[in-house]
């Protein structure tokens, strides 16, 4: 009974502190909305990722970086960005603001000093000694994950072997395969590829990492397969990685005790790129396709696979915009500034654009028009004169301060949700219109109790049929007479092809019309407009 009562004791005390540290977290962002300083994450993001990490060019180890040497400080940047530099840091951020303190938060010196300059104080001392705990931690973390790789490589071994051209896909979900009970055409990622015209023509099959029985698109085989370092085969290459492994290990920890922590922290990134470096060239991929989705970091074995003569593609599956605020366009570079992909497919010319003016790099950009991603079985049964309806969805806007000027709209408008989706729904009625909602996704748990409410009283109305997130918005579209979106998602690009009215919708008039992350769609303001763009639209489409 004592324990229990300790126990109880110490969860009760650990919840107060949480909610202690979220309470300070709010204060920090109340400070700066007062301040006018939504934009303050922004800014600290993008200086982080211009700011090069010294010493590493001159002293990057060929054995652990391979085929990426040449881009050794490019990749250690990349994954410090992306592992470090999320909600955890700019939370710190917050709570130093919040308790009038100094940031303690682990980053290298040089981008400790990134926070001072945009007048943050920053606690040297406990900071300096998170950076080299955090360091420990993570080469003992990639000692586990190589063991664990190794494991893995030795448990592959009997298994068969591709023995013709393919494209594999990174990191999909069951969602983005074709289902066997899909009703209709199926806008899933696999499918999408396989009637891209621009694809290979000499592969016979789409693979990927997903356990998931076997089907086809358009004649190509869609199939799982395992993860490129893990077709290594034969005692001799495998007695070659082990000994690798000891000597990168040794060369790690030496490094680390003399301050050249980059090969302890990409030390298990190491080793599948070394193991994709042994491999038969002709068992790997034609083209591996990893799709965007914050991910600078470029893998290791990439560097190997194109080495050997495959293909990295990265691919957009949304546009990923941003609204122009008073002051003129804010730069995404932070975004993808420091990635190093050598090919990216986008949607139309203008993300094409926006890439290419964040980027030092010159990659190969291909406009391929909008890619399908994932897609649920569905029969959906829509009334004749349905239009479809896209909204955004902010959650708690003190974690989302430093992602996008959106920021800014929703701290500008609290009402927005409500005003976007009533106006909507109020001007459909009006015309004998119906209105087809389809949310972004399913994110039940992080959902505002506000936003819930709204859903239900939206759901309520005669003239509303609520669509599952996770149905395509192709397969809403194309069973509906127009679109209205909430400025600037990317449903709204979609079909333009097929001449569906589609426009964005600022219930407000934050929303500046000449934003080019409208991508050219025809933005409303106001309800008048609505009404007047329904009326002169939709109405002669009514089925």
């Amino acid at each position: 009974m004592r324990s229990f009562v300790i126990g109880l004791t110490r969860l009760l005390s650990l919840s107060f502190r949480r909610r202690s540290h979220l309470r300070t977290m709010i204060r920090g962002y109340a400070q700066l909305k007062r301040q006018k300083r939504i934009g303050l994450g922004r800014s600290i993001k993008s200086a982080l990722a211009d700011t090069r990490l010294p010493r590493i060019v001159e002293q990057a180890s060929p054995l652990i970086f391979g085929a990426a040497i040449g881009n050794a400080e490019r990749a250690v940047r990349q994954y410090l960005f992306e592992n470090h530099i999320g909600m955890a840091m700019f939370g710190a951020v917050l709570h130093a603001l919040g308790s009038k303190s100094a940031v303690v938060y682990a980053l290298p010196p040089v981008w400790r000093q990134i926070l001072v300059e945009h007048g943050l104080k920053v606690d040297e001392t406990r900071s300096a000694l998170a950076w080299r705990w955090s360091l420990v931690l993570h080469f003992g973390r990639n000692i586990l994950r190589m063991g664990l790789t190794l494991l893995r490589v030795l448990a592959a071994q009997g298994q068969a072997l591709p023995k013709d051209h393919y494209a594999y896909f990174v990191g999909l979900s069951v969602a983005n395969l074709p289902q066997s009970d899909q009703v209709g055409r199926s806008y899933d990622l696999c499918s999408w590829y396989a009637q891209w015209e621009g694809r290979r023509r000499d592969i016979a099959a789409i693979r990927h990492n997903v356990h998931q029985a076997a089907s086809s698109a358009a004649g190509l085989r869609i199939e799982s397969i395992a993860a490129p370092f893990l077709l290594l085969r034969g005692k001799a290459k495998v007695l070659r990685l082990l000994a690798w492994c000891g000597a990168a290990t040794l060369v790690a920890a030496f490094d680390l005790l003399r301050g050249r922590w980059w090969h302890a922290m990409l030390l298990a990134e190491a080793l599948r790129a070394k193991a994709v470096a042994l491999c038969p060239n002709d068992v790997l991929a034609a083209d591996y396709l990893f799709h965007y989705s914050g991910n600078m970091f470029r893998p290791l074995w990439t560097y190997e696979a194109e080495r050997k003569g495959a293909r990295t593609i990265c691919y957009f599956y949304s546009a990923f915009e941003q609204p122009k605020l008073d002051t003129g366009y804010e730069s995404q570079a932070f975004e993808w500034g420091g990635a190093s992909w050598p090919r990216y497919l986008v949607w139309d010319t203008y993300q094409e654009e926006q890439l290419r003016r964040g980027m030092d790099d010159k990659p190969e950009i291909r406009v391929v028009g909008p890619i399908w991603f994932s897609d649920k079985p569905a029969q959906l049964e829509l009334m004749s004169n349905s239009v479809a309806v896209f909204d955004v969805e902010l959650f708690r806007q003190s974690m989302h301060f430093p992602l996008s000027t959106m920021s800014e709209y929703f701290v500008a408008h609290p009402d927005l949700s409500e005003r976007f989706l009533h106006d909507v729904q109020r001007a459909l009625a009006e015309h004998g219109l119906s209105m087809a909602f389809k949310g972004k996704r399913e994110n039940a748990h992080r959902r505002r109790k506000k936003y819930k409410k709204l859903l239900q009283e939206i759901a309520g109305a005669p003239n509303v049929t609520l669509v599952a997130p996770d149905v395509s918005p192709l397969r809403l579209i194309e069973k509906c007479i127009g679109v209205i979106s909430m400025p600037f998602t990317s449903p709204a690009l979609y079909l333009r092809q097929r001449n569906i009215p589609s426009v964005y919708f600022d219930p407000t008039g934050w929303i500046q019309r000449d934003d080019r992350a409208a991508h050219g769609i025809p933005v409303l303001i106001g309800k008048d407009e609505l009404r007047r763009w329904i009326s002169a639209t939709l109405l002669g489409r009514h089925n």
